[in-house]
């Protein structure tokens, strides 16, 4: 890194603030709660009104906002934020929703995942730091210790939970790093994420369990400002984590994945495809790639750049949710028999889908400011 010195750590600080701007995963990123209260107050002024025949003891009040969800066993739990705080649903049906406040205050959601009666959440804290809550069968969700960092991802296996996200670092502006403990967390390991090249910074934007191990995915920013997606492979408490594979784009576009999912064939993950970070208008896509830790091939469909994907397998199918940075609202696109993917219209903004038997369920805001589901086949 000869020459280039703070020069460099300031191109690679820009670099990886326009990463983390478009970084939501199906999630909430620190502060999105104020966003979201802007959207809000754009659709209707009136922030503290209650539209007739709309009880605030419903499931979903005025102005929560889902921002992650998951079925494990025979019931699906979804994260987000309300007014009070970091809240929490269950639902045996998809249907039926029944709301508990998790943390009061300016606690936010990121990201969650579930494995049996085990759920697992993690958020942002009063502090800024990230914290972890879990829920075991059918009790209240309990705060366990978590880690001084920006999370992003969690993921959870029959013995151990992994926590992803972005710590500080001297020498890089951004080093993205793992932190994981056993299925009670208690305490935690951590474990930088390997970056390919010398200097180089990295962000990581979701983990998912996967055959004994967990597979992470983000991005690395080179020395030369070129940006590639990256996997990582780790197995839990006690054990580093490996760089799977960098996967660069053949025409020069710097490459970004922001969700990772696990399929009938493997593990996928969805992204963005962009020609020049430090020109949006230049163009770009979203991206699909099958075979993270195979034979990986990609495929591109229309997108804003910067756009956040989440990519959403399950026994009906596969789906994206493409959280776009212009239009401010999230699109449903779904995968034919055919491979190719069509937009679902859906009348409101999206802010979470996930798998639900034979369909995907999306959480949608509408002009009022609550939450209703929406079946996706």
């Amino acid at each position: 890194m000869s020459g280039r010195g703070d020069g460099w750590r300031c191109v690679a600080a820009a670099h990886l603030a326009l990463f983390l701007l478009a970084t939501t995963s199906c999630s909430a990123t620190p502060g999105e709660r104020a966003a979201d209260k802007t959207i809000h107050s754009a659709i209707d002024g009136t922030i503290d009104a209650e539209p007739e025949g709309r009880p605030h003891d419903s499931a979903f009040r005025r102005w929560d906002v889902v921002r992650d969800a998951v079925p494990a066993g025979d019931r699906l739990v979804a994260v987000g934020t309300g007014d009070d705080g970091l809240v929490a649903w269950t639902s045996p049906d998809g249907t039926a929703w029944y709301r508990q406040l998790v943390a009061s205050g300016e606690a936010e959601a990121v990201a969650l995942d579930g494995s049996g009666d085990t759920f697992v959440a993690t958020g942002t804290g009063d502090d800024g730091s990230a914290h972890v809550w879990t829920l075991e069968g059918t009790g209240t969700w309990g705060e366990v210790l978590g880690v001084t960092a920006v999370p992003t991802g969690i993921a959870i296996s029959p013995s151990a939970v992994v926590l992803v996200g972005e710590s500080p670092a001297e020498d890089v502006a951004v080093r993205p790093d793992a932190w994981a403990a056993d299925g009670r967390p208690a305490s935690w390991s951590s474990s930088p994420l390997p970056l390919a090249g010398e200097g180089s910074a990295g962000v990581v934007n979701g983990v998912v369990a996967y055959e004994g191990s967990f597979v992470a995915v983000g991005a690395e920013l080179r020395v030369d400002a070129h940006v590639e997606g990256c996997v990582w492979v780790g197995s839990g408490p006690g054990s580093g984590w490996e760089t799977a594979r960098t996967i660069a784009d053949p025409g020069g576009a710097d490459l970004e994945l922001t969700s990772v999912a696990v399929t009938g064939g493997g593990v996928a993950g969805g992204g963005t495809r962009q020609v020049d970070w430090d020109d949006p208008a230049a163009g770009g896509e979203g991206i699909v790639v099958d075979d993270l830790l195979g034979t990986p091939t990609m495929e591109t469909f229309e997108a804003e750049p910067g756009a956040n994907v989440s990519i959403v397998v399950g026994a009906g199918g596969t789906w994206l949710l493409v959280k776009e940075p212009v239009a401010g609202r999230g699109r449903v696109l779904v995968r034919e028999e055919s491979g190719v993917w069509s937009e679902v219209e859906i009348d409101g903004q999206v802010t979470a889908l996930t798998p639900w038997r034979d369909h995907a369920l999306a959480f949608v805001v509408d002009s009022d400011g609550y939450t209703r589901t929406v079946p996706v086949n």
